[in-house]
Protein backbone atom coordinates (compact mmCIF):
# COMPACT_ATOMS: atom_id res chain seq x y z
CA UNK A 1 0.00 0.00 0.00
CA UNK A 2 1.01 3.79 -1.22
CA UNK A 3 0.43 4.80 2.68
CA UNK A 4 2.87 2.14 4.32
CA UNK A 5 5.60 3.04 1.77
CA UNK A 6 5.19 6.48 2.84
CA UNK A 7 5.45 5.97 6.68
CA UNK A 8 7.88 3.10 7.22
CA UNK A 9 10.25 3.20 4.58
CA UNK A 10 12.81 5.33 5.87
CA UNK A 11 12.51 2.49 8.77
CA UNK A 12 13.18 -0.67 6.46
CA UNK A 13 16.59 -1.73 5.08
CA UNK A 14 17.49 -1.69 1.39
CA UNK A 15 16.15 -6.02 0.60
CA UNK A 16 14.13 -5.71 3.65
CA UNK A 17 9.71 -6.20 3.27
CA UNK A 18 6.93 -5.94 5.12
CA UNK A 19 5.65 -9.40 5.62
CA UNK A 20 2.97 -7.72 8.22
CA UNK A 21 1.99 -5.16 10.52
CA UNK A 22 0.87 -4.96 13.92
CA UNK A 23 -1.16 -1.91 15.04
CA UNK A 24 -3.60 -1.29 17.82
CA UNK A 25 -7.26 -2.17 17.62
CA UNK A 26 -9.32 0.24 14.80
CA UNK A 27 -12.02 0.89 17.81
CA UNK A 28 -9.03 3.11 19.94
CA UNK A 29 -10.02 5.92 16.85
CA UNK A 30 -13.80 5.79 18.25
CA UNK A 31 -13.13 8.06 20.52
CA UNK A 32 -11.31 10.20 18.31
CA UNK A 33 -14.29 10.00 15.91
CA UNK A 34 -16.57 10.49 17.98
CA UNK A 35 -15.29 13.81 19.53
CA UNK A 36 -14.96 15.19 16.53
CA UNK A 37 -18.37 14.45 14.70
CA UNK A 38 -19.86 15.55 18.35
CA UNK A 39 -17.73 18.73 19.21
CA UNK A 40 -16.52 19.10 15.57
CA UNK A 41 -19.68 18.93 13.54
CA UNK A 42 -23.08 17.78 15.83
CA UNK A 43 -22.71 20.61 18.64
CA UNK A 44 -21.29 24.26 15.96
CA UNK A 45 -23.54 22.88 13.11
CA UNK A 46 -26.75 22.11 15.35
CA UNK A 47 -26.29 25.71 17.18
CA UNK A 48 -26.47 27.36 13.72
CA UNK A 49 -29.26 25.38 12.58
CA UNK A 50 -31.03 26.46 15.78
CA UNK A 51 -30.60 30.07 15.02
CA UNK A 52 -27.27 31.58 15.56
CA UNK A 53 -26.70 32.07 11.78
CA UNK A 54 -25.03 35.19 11.70
CA UNK A 55 -22.30 35.66 8.70
CA UNK A 56 -19.59 35.28 11.43
CA UNK A 57 -20.59 32.80 13.63
CA UNK A 58 -20.83 30.64 10.09
CA UNK A 59 -16.91 31.69 9.76
CA UNK A 60 -16.21 30.64 12.95
CA UNK A 61 -18.19 27.18 12.57
CA UNK A 62 -16.25 26.43 9.46
CA UNK A 63 -12.64 27.22 11.20
CA UNK A 64 -13.85 24.87 14.09
CA UNK A 65 -15.08 22.26 11.86
CA UNK A 66 -11.66 22.44 9.86
CA UNK A 67 -9.30 22.39 13.08
CA UNK A 68 -11.36 19.46 14.71
CA UNK A 69 -11.12 17.40 11.47
CA UNK A 70 -7.03 18.57 11.27
CA UNK A 71 -6.89 17.15 14.81
CA UNK A 72 -8.76 13.95 13.49
CA UNK A 73 -6.46 12.82 10.99
CA UNK A 74 -3.43 14.04 13.47
CA UNK A 75 -4.63 11.22 15.44
CA UNK A 76 -5.24 8.21 12.55
CA UNK A 77 -1.92 9.05 11.29
CA UNK A 78 -0.43 8.77 15.07
CA UNK A 79 -2.72 5.55 14.76
CA UNK A 80 -1.53 4.75 11.20
CA UNK A 81 2.28 4.94 12.18
CA UNK A 82 2.70 3.13 15.54
CA UNK A 83 2.91 0.09 14.29
CA UNK A 84 5.31 -3.26 14.90
CA UNK A 85 6.76 -4.33 11.37
CA UNK A 86 6.73 -8.01 10.99
CA UNK A 87 9.85 -7.75 7.93
CA UNK A 88 11.71 -10.49 6.12
CA UNK A 89 14.83 -9.56 8.78
CA UNK A 90 13.24 -8.42 12.05
CA UNK A 91 10.79 -7.08 14.17
CA UNK A 92 10.69 -3.84 13.86
CA UNK A 93 8.83 -1.59 16.89
CA UNK A 94 8.23 1.98 15.54
CA UNK A 95 6.38 4.69 17.44
CA UNK A 96 5.15 8.18 16.61
CA UNK A 97 5.25 10.72 19.54
CA UNK A 98 4.22 13.79 17.30
CA UNK A 99 4.99 15.34 13.99
CA UNK A 100 8.81 15.21 14.97
CA UNK A 101 9.44 12.72 16.96
CA UNK A 102 9.68 8.86 16.66
CA UNK A 103 11.09 6.31 17.94
CA UNK A 104 11.91 2.97 16.43
CA UNK A 105 13.76 -0.64 17.41
CA UNK A 106 14.91 -3.73 16.02
CA UNK A 107 14.61 -6.97 17.22
CA UNK A 108 15.86 -10.21 15.50
CA UNK A 109 13.81 -13.11 15.45
CA UNK A 110 16.55 -15.00 17.35
CA UNK A 111 16.42 -12.73 20.32
CA UNK A 112 12.32 -13.35 20.77
CA UNK A 113 11.59 -16.28 23.73
CA UNK A 114 7.44 -15.80 23.66
CA UNK A 115 4.82 -13.68 22.52
CA UNK A 116 1.50 -14.45 23.91
CA UNK A 117 -1.96 -11.85 24.65
CA UNK A 118 -4.62 -11.12 26.72
CA UNK A 119 -8.03 -10.22 26.09
CA UNK A 120 -9.88 -8.55 28.84
CA UNK A 121 -14.09 -8.77 28.83
CA UNK A 122 -16.59 -9.38 26.38
CA UNK A 123 -16.06 -6.59 23.99
CA UNK A 124 -12.55 -7.74 23.76
CA UNK A 125 -13.58 -11.35 23.25
CA UNK A 126 -16.38 -9.88 20.65
CA UNK A 127 -14.58 -7.24 18.50
CA UNK A 128 -11.20 -9.02 18.85
CA UNK A 129 -8.57 -6.78 20.87
CA UNK A 130 -6.68 -6.78 23.78
CA UNK A 131 -2.91 -6.68 24.47
CA UNK A 132 -0.46 -8.17 22.56
CA UNK A 133 3.53 -9.18 24.33
CA UNK A 134 6.39 -9.88 22.95
CA UNK A 135 9.43 -11.48 26.08
CA UNK A 136 12.73 -10.81 24.41
CA UNK A 137 16.19 -13.18 25.46
CA UNK A 138 17.47 -10.23 27.53
CA UNK A 139 14.80 -10.50 30.17
CA UNK A 140 13.01 -7.19 28.84
CA UNK A 141 9.07 -7.32 27.40
CA UNK A 142 7.45 -5.42 25.06
CA UNK A 143 3.74 -4.49 24.76
CA UNK A 144 1.70 -3.68 22.06
CA UNK A 145 -1.61 -2.21 24.53
CA UNK A 146 -5.30 -2.44 22.56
Amino acid sequence: MIVHKLIYRKHLEQDEKILYIIRRHWVVLNKAALEFLFFGVAVPWGLYLMGFNASVFFWIIVGWTTLAMIRFIFEWLDWLGNAWLVTNKCLLMIEYKGIFENLAGRTAFEDIESVGYEIKGIWGSLIRYGDLGIKLMSGNAQTLYH
